[in-house]
């Protein structure tokens, strides 16, 4: 699941990403891409995505696989140890309270 050590890898990922590719175009990005983009990325576009990134943490909730919606179970920090049989864990992005 998505913790707040992974945000923060992401967002040095990012943030190399538009200080070392970015600038010299669409064909240094590429390469690093799993899918192709019909525009090229922009620096605008990645420092929106950091921003974005910086200002959440990652949240468990349980989605019920039946009904296609989420749980009425609090969020919590970690995965619950059983959830039930007709619910997955899900990673919820809420805004952070910094």
């Amino acid at each position: 699941m998505l913790t707040k050590r992974h945000l923060a890898l992401l967002r040095a990922a990012l943030q190399f990403l538009n200080e070392e590719l970015v600038p010299h175009g669409g064909d240094a990005v590429r390469p690093y891409l799993d899918v192709a983009l019909d525009q090229p990325v922009t620096s605008e576009e990645v420092r929106q995505f950091q921003g974005f990134l910086a200002e959440v943490e990652p949240r468990i909730g349980l989605f019920d696989r039946q009904t296609g919606r989420m749980s009425d179970a609090p969020l919590q920090e970690s995965i619950p140890e059983r959830p039930p049989r007709d619910q997955v864990p899900v990673v919820v992005l809420i805004p952070s309270n910094r």
